[in-house]
């Protein structure tokens, strides 16, 4: 009886530690950003000009920093200009040894995503220094899990909301002019981080102009603060997905607009709100994806030229495992209304 327990727990360890070992291998196996850069623009990216949102650590910042060392002229877009000059040096610290100096191609200015006045005042100052914007990286996001309470921004809207869908719509908006002309390498790229996690969003029974409906938005007890962080944010993601396949829908023959996952479980800023998260990310983290291999999938889809747009990617490929709503096109086109009537209204009242 005994031997055969013990038996059992060892085949149990060799088991795990056999899987171990091949996720290792796959985490080895999977790309880094500069892989796409010599994949898809060998002879770099002089001339262009990258923002990046949320800029200044995880997927963000790993993202700017490859296309730094591409050649484009990287605008970091954060928070608060601390963070951006913060992440700035990050990169010109891990460039001093090339040849050419990066402090040049690397602009910093603060764009607070949840307060539209700030959004605005962030796309005027690029607009009064570039005729186009080539890369637009729409990587900012608040995950909120652990939070245990819904937070709203200084407008009313769920935060989540606010920054990772609404405040990038209204950005990509204001840079139309910049977007819509010719770009150094064709059409310009609007490349939008969405997430797996798209598919803990509800299926939407109730009309567009309630979301977040109010059982969403209503108090929970512990531990189901989880499951409604997780729709919360999974509803943001939806967003996003739903965002880039009606912003190819308008404005296709312009630009090119790809959603992308980046990775799960990478141990990045947004996933460090709470004591469970932070265990999770620890625990999972030797078969996670590291940042720098996150960023991979942004790359590629910024710089793949067989991209027509509107796709999804996920591991630098076509991915259609996604939520049902997400080839619906009369939700996207009633999700892009609902954003413009939402914007207005705030606008007019701020």
């Amino acid at each position: 009886m005994v031997g055969g327990v013990l038996g059992h727990r060892s085949l149990s360890i060799i088991t795990a530690l056999v899987a171990s070992i091949i996720y290792s291998r796959l985490r080895k196996d999977w790309p880094n950003p500069q892989e796409m850069v010599h994949r898809h623009a060998p002879l770099g990216l002089n001339g262009t000009v990258t923002i990046v949102t949320g800029a200044n650590s995880g997927v963000g910042l790993e993202t700017a920093r490859s296309m730094v060392r591409a050649g484009s002229t990287v605008i970091l877009a954060c928070r608060s200009a601390a963070r951006c000059q913060a992440a700035a040096r990050n990169i010109e610290r891990s460039e001093a040894t090339q040849e050419a100096p990066v402090v040049a191609r690397i602009l910093t200015a603060a764009c607070e995503l949840e307060r539209l006045e700030e959004v605005e005042a962030f796309a005027e100052w690029v607009k009064a220094r570039y005729a186009r914007i080539d890369y637009l990286f729409l990587n900012a996001g608040l995950t909120g899990i652990g939070w245990h309470e819904v937070r709203f921004s200084p407008s009313g809207l769920e935060q989540r909301f606010a920054v990772n869908h609404v405040g990038h719509h209204y950005l990509t908006k204001l840079l139309k002019p910049l977007l819509t002309r010719h770009a150094v390498h064709g059409r310009s790229r609007v490349v939008v981080v969405a997430s797996r996690s798209h598919k803990f969003s509800p299926v939407w029974e109730i009309p567009i102009q309630q979301l977040p409906s109010p059982a969403m938005l209503a108090p929970r007890s512990w531990p189901w603060t989880y499951l409604r962080d997780l729709q919360l944010y999974g509803l943001s993601k939806l967003c996003n997905i739903l965002f880039a396949k009606q912003l190819q829908r308008r404005w296709g023959d312009d630009l090119v607009a790809i959603s992308i996952h980046p990775g799960s479980s990478m141990n990045t800023a947004g996933g460090q709100s709470a004591l469970l998260p932070r265990l999770w990310l620890y625990l999972v983290s030797p078969w996670a994806k590291t940042v720098e291999q996150g960023a991979s999938t942004s790359v590629c889809a910024a710089l793949d030229l067989t991209l027509e747009g509107g796709e999804y990617l996920d591991d630098c490929a076509v991915s259609h495992d996604t939520h049902s709503e997400v080839d619906t096109e009369a939700r996207a086109a009633d999700l892009w209304d609902y954003t413009e009537n939402l914007l207005n209204l705030k606008i007019s009242h701020s």
